[in-house]
């Protein structure tokens, strides 16, 4: 899905990630995807960037937080908005518009042509979000998964 269009109201100010948020973001991007990975099959269901990627993508990842726990996350690098994920606990309350929103405005204040993202053609509630924000389907795709050991697909 492609964004054009205008800055979005956002009163956000996210932290980006560092490692002494590590256990955290892990349990929520395990839990945040599970159901995804779950519907898809795709194995094992639990599963999440290596500490090493996220610490080296570290600069491009954004945290809201409630004290010590973290809301929602959004990971906005070359022009995409991936890995926006909101704890299930504050689904709802529009922190996943406001994340969205924020990735809006950070790429358009970095005068970037092209704002995209990806989603499940199964996550209608995803997509609505997306589609309410201005976002538009651009490219319908397919995804193909490998087994890491045989290099095979599955």
């Amino acid at each position: 899905m492609n964004y054009k269009g205008d800055n979005k109201d956002s009163s956000l100010n996210p932290v980006r990630y560092k490692d002494t948020y590590y256990n955290k973001y892990k349990e929520l991007y395990e839990n945040c995807f599970y159901d995804m990975r779950k519907s898809l099959n795709i194995q094992p269901y639990r599963v999440h960037p290596s500490r090493d990627e996220l610490i080296k993508n570290q600069d491009y990842i954004f945290m809201l937080l409630d004290e010590d726990k973290i809301i929602g996350s959004v990971t906005l690098l070359n022009n995409e908005i991936d890995d926006l994920i909101v704890n299930k606990n504050y689904q709802n309350k529009g922190y996943g518009n406001e994340l969205l929103n924020f990735g809006i405005n950070h790429y358009i204040s970095q005068e970037s042509k092209d704002i995209y993202l990806r989603v499940a053609n199964w996550n209608s509630k995803a997509i609505n979000i997306y589609k309410n924000a201005g976002f538009r389907i651009n490219v319908k795709g397919e995804y193909y998964y490998l087994d890491l050991n045989t290099k095979k697909p599955v």
